[in-house]
């Protein structure tokens, strides 16, 4: 296993959290803005091809981006309590 130094275990942890928080922000985006909410209907809709995107598969999208970025988190967690740091 590579060593790293404290610096660059930090700046490691900083880019996956940062990554982390951009996916948040598009989950948060496409289900405020694309997805139905307390009864309430879409406030927009997305096309590809000029056909409309079903609001089912841009929720399944959501899902994606936040178990990417649960993901991203654990990883970070990871370089903080598994990576050895050296001097």
């Amino acid at each position: 296993m590579a060593t790293k130094t404290l610096g660059e275990a930090m700046k490691e942890v900083q880019e996956l959290e940062q990554r982390a928080a951009i996916m948040d922000a598009v989950v948060n985006f496409l289900r405020t803005g694309y997805v139905s909410r307390d009864s309430l209907p879409a406030q927009k809709a997305l096309a590809c091809n000029g056909a409309p995107i079903p609001e089912k598969l841009v929720d399944e999208v959501a899902a994606e981006f936040s178990e990417a970025s649960t993901e991203m988190r654990k990883a970070a967690k990871a370089v903080l309590g598994g990576a050895h740091v050296g001097g």
